[in-house]
């Protein structure tokens, strides 16, 4: 995995990984694997941060069954810039990272949000 990601990010594409390594089934956030942050820093890269809520209830933990329409917020934070990162380690990057989205996951659950919805026709 780690050889397909390098060479993608070499020629320019950008890569999507969850970093809690698996579905954390609802709210919940899981701790972060560093192997994400661990690409970003040897390719010196930056780290676009996102919030995925309401997905766990598109699609069950356990299946592929979609049980029917769902509400999901993406929510896409600030980049984080290489520069920010070259002098610590993917650990704490890896919790630094986590921080910045749990703060969000809390201003989101504290906040009202109008919501929108859009259908496929």
């Amino acid at each position: 995995m780690y050889k397909s990601c390098e060479k993608n990010l070499k020629r320019g594409n950008s890569i999507f990984l969850f970093p809690e390594g698996m579905r954390s089934g609802g709210d919940k956030m899981k701790p972060f694997r560093e192997g994400a942050f661990v690409l970003a820093k040897r390719r010196e890269v930056p780290i676009l941060p996102m919030v995925i809520s309401g997905s766990s209830s598109a699609l069950p933990e356990k299946g592929w069954i979609f049980p029917g329409k769902a509400n999901i917020d993406i929510t896409i934070l600030d980049e984080i810039s290489p520069d920010s990162f070259q002098d610590i380690t993917s650990k704490n990057l890896a919790l630094r990272t986590r921080d910045i989205i749990r703060a969000e996951l809390n201003n989101k659950n504290s906040t009202p949000v109008t919501q929108k919805q859009f259908h496929n026709k």
